[in-house]
C-alpha cells in the first residue's frame, strides 16, 4: 500500500490534467481565431487530438516497464510545462500552428491512464475500488475547476489592462498558459518531494509465468471496453452539445464554461462520497446500478427535449440542469465502478495492458462524443441516440453480470468443472 502522501500526489496529476484542460478549451477557439485561422478548421484539428493521447497510453505504459513510473510522470510534467510555454508564446512567431502544436503537447501529456495504472500496481485489492472512486472524484473537481480558474483569470487580465487580442505575449489569451506553466513547475516540485516509485507484482516480472490467453476473461474485458466506449462518448458529446447550445442562447464561451462548471460542482458530492459506496456495493453491482441510472437520467433529457416548457428560458435552464445532474452523477458513478473493476479483472501479467486499453477507448470515446455533440443539430436525434447506447450498454451489463469479477474469483469459478471432471474419473480408476 502507498503513502498517503504519494497516493494524492498522483490524484494531483490526474486534477491538473483535466484543470488544465478546461483552463485552455475556452480560449483555444478565440486565441486560434485571433491568430487568422478558420475556426471550423481549429475544432475539427482538435478533435483529432483524442487520437494521439490514446496512442501516448501505450508508450507511456512500456515507459513505465523500461525506466519507471517516475519517469513516466516527470516526461508527463515536463510535457505540460512545454505545452503552456508554447500556447503562451505563440504570438512570437506569429502563427496559428504554435497554438495547436501546444494542444497537441498537451493533449499527448495529459494520459489519464497513468494514474489509473499506478492504482493498479500500487493498491490493494482490498483499498483499490475506493482509490479509483477518489480518483474519478478529483477528475471530477479538475472539471470543475478549470472554468472557474479560466473565469478568475479573464477577470485578472481586465485587472492588468492587458489586451484581448491574442497578439501579444501576455493578455487574455496567453495568461491561461502562463499561469498553468507555473502550476505544473511547483507540481514538479510536490512530485520530486512526496511520490514513491511502485514495485512490480510478482506477475508483471519478465520471468513470470503468463496466463493462457484463452483463459482470460474475454466476456467480461468486452463489456467493459463498451461500457468504457459510450460512458466517454456521452459525457463528451454532453459536454460539447451543452457547450454550445449555452453559448448560442445563454451567453458567451465563458459563461457556457461556467454553466459546465456549475454543473460538475453539483455532482461533487456524490464523486466525493463514492470512494463509501465502494465499501458497500460490489463492483459489478454499482456498476450495473450506475449504468441503469445514466439511461433513466437520457429518458429524462429526451423527455424534456419533446415538453412545451422547453422554449421557455427560465423552465429551460431548470429542466435541463436537473437532468445533466442525474447524467452526470450516474456517469462518475459508472467510471469509478469501471476504473475499480478494470484494475481486478486480469491476472497481474496483463493487468496493466487492460487498464491502459480500456482508458485508450475512454480516450478514442471522448473525441468521437466531441465531434457527434458539436455536430448534432436536432436535439431529439442527439438525445435519443444515447439514451438508446446507454440502454443497451446497461441491459449487457445486466444480462453479463456473473463474467464481471476479479480475477481470482473468476479464475475459480472456471476451474471448478474441471476439478470436478478430475475427482469423477479417480473415482472411476
Amino acid at each position: 500500500m502507498p503513502t498517503k502522501s504519494s497516493l494524492r500526489t498522483v490524484y494531483l496529476l490526474n486534477f491538473l490534467m483535466v484543470a488544465n484542460f478546461t483552463v485552455l478549451v475556452p480560449k483555444t477557439k478565440q486565441y486560434w481565431e485571433a491568430m487568422g485561422g478558420n475556426a471550423e478548421t481549429g475544432s475539427m484539428l482538435t478533435n483529432l487530438l483524442p487520437l494521439l493521447k490514446a496512442v501516448m497510453a501505450w508508450a507511456f505504459l512500456r515507459l513505465s516497464y523500461t525506466r519507471s513510473v517516475t519517469a513516466v510522470i516527470s516526461t508527463m510534467i515536463a510535457g505540460n510545462i512545454l505545452g503552456n510555454l508554447v500556447f503562451a508564446m505563440a504570438p512570437v512567431t506569429d502563427s496559428r500552428w504554435m497554438v495547436f502544436i501546444a494542444r497537441m503537447i498537451l493533449t499527448s501529456h495529459e494520459v489519464q491512464s497513468v494514474p489509473n495504472c499506478y492504482i493498479g500496481r500500487a493498491v490493494g485489492a482490498r483499498y483499490r475500488s475506493e482509490a479509483a472512486m477518489h480518483n474519478n472524484a478529483w477528475f471530477a473537481l479538475g472539471y470543475a475547476a478549470g472554468p472557474v480558474i479560466a473565469y478568475l483569470l479573464e477577470n485578472a487580465a481586465k485587472a492588468l489592462g492587458v489586451e484581448d487580442q491574442g497578439v501579444d505575449v501576455l493578455d487574455a489569451e496567453t495568461l491561461p498558459g502562463w499561469f498553468m506553466a507555473i502550476v505544473w513547475l511547483l507540481f514538479l516540485i510536490i512530485h520530486r518531494k512526496c511520490f514513491e516509485e511502485p514495485a512490480l507484482e510478482d506477475g508483471e516480472h519478465p520471468d513470470a509465468k503468463r496466463t493462457n490467453l484463452l483463459d482470460l476473461n474475454w466476456v467480461g474485458i468486452a463489456l467493459v471496453c463498451l461500457s468504457s466506449f459510450v460512458t466517454a462518448v456521452t459525457m463528451s458529446s454532453w459536454e460539447m452539445f451543452t457547450m454550445h447550445m449555452a453559448q448560442d442562447r445563454w451567453g458567451s464561451p465563458l459563461v457556457a464554461g461556467g454553466y459546465l462548471a456549475s454543473v460538475t460542482l453539483a455532482i461533487l458530492p456524490v464523486a466525493m462520497l463514492s470512494g463509501r459506496l465502494s465499501k458497500l456495493v460490489d463492483d459489478n453491482i454499482g456498476l450495473c446500478m450506475a449504468s441503469t441510472t445514466a439511461f433513466a437520467s437520457w429518458a429524462l433529457l429526451f423527455n424534456y427535449f419533446r415538453a412545451p416548457y422547453y422554449e421557455k428560458p427560465t423552465a429551460q435552464i431548470f429542466f435541463y440542469t436537473c437532468g445533466s445532474i442525474c447524467l452526470l452523477a450516474s456517469l462518475q458513478l459508472t467510471r469509478g465502478f469501471l476504473d475499480a473493476l478494470v484494475s481486478k479483472l486480469n491476472p497481474p501479467c496483463s493487468k496493466q495492458k487492460l487498464i491502459t486499453a480500456v482508458m485508450s477507448i475512454f480516450m478514442l470515446g471522448r473525441g468521437v462524443g466531441g465531434a457527434l455533440g458539436a455536430s448534432f443539430i436536432n436535439q431529439n436525434s442527439w438525445a435519443g441516440l444515447h439514451m438508446s447506447a446507454c440502454a443497451l450498454t446497461a441491459f449487457l451489463l445486466l444480462g453479463s453480470v456473473r463474467f464481471l469479477q476479479p480475477w481470482e474469483v473468476f479464475a475459480s469459478a472456471a476451474a471448478a468443472p474441471a476439478r470436478v471432471h478430475e475427482t469423477i474419473l479417480g473415482v472411476k480408476e
